[in-house]
């Protein structure tokens, strides 16, 4: 049996367990609105628990000053329940916008016009999909920097990581100094569902040669299901003098990697080179 990892982060708690590859979870851009119009508020989505902090969220709202929008989870649990009474409730003024279990199309609405979301969690999270959500909508993250995060947001292009509630409300303002596209631009090239396909179908590809005793390679633009980025509005972006690819360049680790999954590379990866991504990126 082949093991996959969703993050380097799930790999090094799990040191006994041997994965095959550490491949990202990916969403479908088409179902993301983006939207690089920023109102003046800051987004909270996700459930009610204490290790995704809310009652941090809300704090981090109310001490920057801004206004807070909350697409929540349905508390289904006591302890969830007694969470937001105990922790949460006491916190908020009145001001803010609670949503509970809004559809889709809401919740998206939400993030892509949030000027920031705050994801203040606190426990190593093995991934994060509200992090990759709310970028593929072209709002950056300001996220503790515990478990995956660090895999998933790039510092000052795509959000920033922060180790404590101080210096998240201090950055939090500085959302508004980052550009959208960079954060549509990240998922599409890295965390989006096409990227993972591809990466799965490398790999079942190298599981198949192994098995059949073939020399193991990997394919290059092989997969059918692979697009170019969208265009986006040419609002914001720099055209040159941009960080961009030293920023990617500086991630722990491709969008998929094969084998000594256990611990993240530790010089930089030109993942985008290697997979084929960087054409699209600087043609598309």
């Amino acid at each position: 049996m082949h093991l996959v990892t969703i993050s380097h982060t799930q790999a090094r708690d799990n040191p006994s367990v041997s994965y095959a590859a550490v491949i990202h979870n990916g969403v479908d851009l088409d179902s993301f609105p983006f939207s690089g119009d920023k109102s003046d508020y800051v987004a909270y989505v996700g459930r009610v628990s204490p290790e995704k902090g809310t009652h941090l969220a809300v704090e981090v709202a109310r001490r920057a000053g801004l206004h807070l929008k909350m697409a929540v989870k349905r508390w289904v649990e006591d302890a969830e329940w007694a969470y937001w009474e105990q922790m949460v409730a006491p916190l908020l003024t009145g001001d803010e916008e609670i949503v509970e279990q809004p559809p889709q199309d809401q919740k998206w609405d939400i993030l892509a016009h949030a000027r920031a979301t705050p994801f203040p969690i606190d426990w190593d999270e093995p991934f994060g999909l509200v992090m990759i959500e709310s970028m593929a909508c072209g709002t950056p993250v300001v996220t503790r920097a515990l478990g995956a995060a660090p895999e998933v947001v790039v510092e000052g292009v795509t959000g920033f990581l922060r180790h404590d509630i101080e210096s998240m409300v201090r950055t939090v303002d500085l959302a508004t100094d980052l550009d959208p596209r960079d954060c549509r631009h990240l998922v599409e090239a890295r965390l989006s569902s096409v990227t993972m396909v591809d990466c799965y179908e490398r790999l079942y590809r190298q599981l198949v040669r192994k098995a059949a005793r073939a020399p193991l390679s990997v394919e290059r633009g092989a997969s059918p299901l692979r697009r170019q980025r969208p265009n986006l509005p040419a609002t914001g972006r720099p055209d040159s003098g941009s960080n961009w690819d030293e920023e990617l360049n500086r991630l722990p680790g491709p969008g998929c990697a094969f084998g000594a999954a256990r611990r993240p590379p530790s010089a930089p990866v030109d993942w985008l080179a290697h997979s084929g991504w960087r054409s699209a990126l600087e043609g598309g």
